[in-house]
Parts: C-alpha cells; structure tokens; sequence
C-alpha cells in the first residue's frame, strides 16, 4: 500500500508521518483490498486571528473510495483516532 502525504503551510514531522502509517496499519486489519491512501494537511487562516487546521484523508479500496475530512482550530495528533 502507497501512502502519499501532501500538506499545505505546515511542515509533516516524522512523527506525523509515523501516526498515520500506524493509523493506515490499522486500517489494513480490518480491509484486506487498501490499494493505496492520501492525506492532505492544511493550515489556513479562516479570519485574520483565527487559524484553521484541517484534514483529509483518502483511502482507496478494491471498488470503493473512503474519504474523511476533519477541521479543527488546533492541530493536534488527537482527533485522527483510528
């Protein structure tokens, strides 16, 4: 299984990278056909004091696409709960 990590203004650490390599582990008990899988990490500014970090995570399976988008005012590892 491929697993294809972009971000946009923020920098994916190795420990970022190493949570979601072991979220996807997970994933793979349970769905025996993951052909390959996506996440797209995004720190935007929604007003001028707010920021806004999101998510998105694309999962492609044998005749099936799984796709999870989450936003949150703070980036912590917490919320992406496998």
């Amino acid at each position: 299984m491929n697993l294809k990590i972009n971000s946009r203004h923020v920098e994916v650490t190795p420990a970022m990278r190493s949570h979601l390599e072991a979220g996807l582990a997970k994933i793979r008990k349970h769905f025996d056909h993951v052909i390959d899988a996506s996440a797209f990490l995004i720190v935007d500014k929604a007003k001028e004091k707010d920021l806004r970090q999101s998510a998105e995570i694309t999962i492609h399976l044998k005749g099936r696409t799984c796709s999870l988008k989450h936003t949150t005012p703070t980036f912590t590892m917490r919320w992406m709960r496998w």
